[in-house]
């Protein structure tokens, strides 16, 4: 069975280092979890679809 990891990124700078942390802990697990794919959703992609919470 293949195991799916997604992680999320909310960082807005570009390079994100948000970004490059999810990068890093997401590989590190594949790693160690061998048959497993990442995935890497990042927020800043939506950020004009979310509405300001104020």
């Amino acid at each position: 069975m293949t195991v799916r990891i997604v992680a999320t990124s909310a960082g807005l700078s570009e390079p994100s280092t948000t970004r490059m942390l999810a990068d890093r802990i997401g590989e590190a697990t594949r790693k160690q979890l061998g048959d497993a794919t990442v995935e890497i959703v990042t927020l800043r992609e939506f950020a004009h679809d979310i509405p300001p919470s104020t």
